[in-house]
């Protein structure tokens, strides 16, 4: 599914759509622009693992130190052991194989990123306060800043140009939106009938929560995400990417081959990293990416 370049639509393409060379520059072993993330994002997530790491540890070793009711500091110490055992690991994996060339490892990377993000949340906001929280306030803002710089740094069109037709968009997104709707139902049957209950916060009685975390961030956060990154998947956006060319569209349907440019002419890119300067009047591009 990442051999043969598909033009984004209403993006630019790139020199390399080749895959081989696009792999090569992608691993930073080429000169030229490079789409995947820089070294920014590389010691954010390093910082990133390291955080999580000391708080994974430490919330698991030292139980002493975290008071509160049995289910909490329970499922702190269980969410600290997968923390420290799986996604940290794999977090470091997936940047080591981005490093090197691998498309699908981006991928596990942002989602061992998203994976902490979201824990960090409930280290803060769902773990009786002791004496880590510094390693926890670390985790959440390397975590977030990582997603940040990893998205931003990384050239999301010259990406898609490397998936291929045989890769079930639809299918996906029918998927993930089934998720997004169930696991959203499930919370708003335990929310709605508190709206008219005498004691609207007795289902979190013996949980230690003053509110519950996880509907918060499903809800506001991650639900949504799922349902827009559905929305792109299906319409075949990396996500909503706005260039204007001085030529020209052109889509690279069938086998992969080099675009041909006018020689005097050359397309703007869809991300900024390659253009320092401001754009010109011949050349001007857009990188606002959204919905």
């Amino acid at each position: 599914m990442l051999n043969q370049p598909v033009t984004a639509p209403g993006c630019a393409t790139s020199p390399a759509t080749d895959t081989s060379e696009f792999l090569t520059e992608f691993g930073g072993r080429a000169t030229g622009r490079e789409p995947g993330p820089g070294r920014t994002s590389y010691g954010l997530s390093m910082g990133l693992a390291m955080a999580a790491l000391t708080a994974g540890v430490a919330t698991f070793v030292a139980k002493d130190s975290i008071a509160g009711p049995a289910v909490s500091v329970g499922t702190a110490r269980g969410t600290a052991l997968v923390v420290a055992t799986v996604a940290v690991p794999v977090l470091l994996a997936a940047m080591w194989s981005t490093s090197r060339g691998s498309l699908r490892a981006l991928v596990i990377w942002l989602g061992a990123a998203g994976y902490l993000l979201y824990n960090a949340v409930m280290f803060l906001f769902a773990t009786p306060y002791n004496r880590f929280f510094l390693a926890y306030v670390a985790m959440f803002a390397l975590a977030l800043w990582s997603i940040g710089a990893v998205l931003t740094q990384t050239d999301v069109a010259g990406i898609a140009r490397n998936v291929t037709g045989r890769l079930p968009a639809h299918g996906i997104a029918i998927y993930a939106w089934t998720v997004a709707l169930l696991n959203a139902l499930v919370w708003l049957r335990t929310i709605i009938p508190t709206i008219t209950a005498e004691n609207p916060g007795a289902f979190l009685l013996g949980s230690g929560f003053s509110t519950h975390p996880v509907y918060i961030q499903d809800l506001a956060i991650w639900i949504p995400l799922i349902v827009v990154s559905a929305a792109w998947l299906w319409r075949g956006l990396p996500w909503r990417c706005g260039c204007s060319k001085p030529w020209g569209s052109r889509s690279t349907s069938g086998s992969a081959r080099r675009p041909t440019r006018p020689p005097t002419s050359p397309a703007p890119p869809c991300h900024p990293r390659s253009s320092p300067g401001p754009p010109s009047d011949s050349s001007r591009w857009d990188s606002r990416c959204g919905p």
